[in-house]
C-alpha cells in the first residue's frame, strides 16, 4: 500500500516538474 502511493506520488510530481518545464518554455 505504502509503496503504491509513493510510486503514484512520484509520476504526479515528474508530471508536475514536466508541465512547469513545458509553461516556463512558453513563457520564455
Amino acid at each position: 500500500m505504502v509503496t503504491g502511493l509513493v510510486d503514484i506520488f512520484q509520476v504526479e510530481a515528474k508530471a508536475m516538474l514536466k508541465g512547469l518545464k513545458l509553461a516556463c518554455e512558453r513563457e520564455f
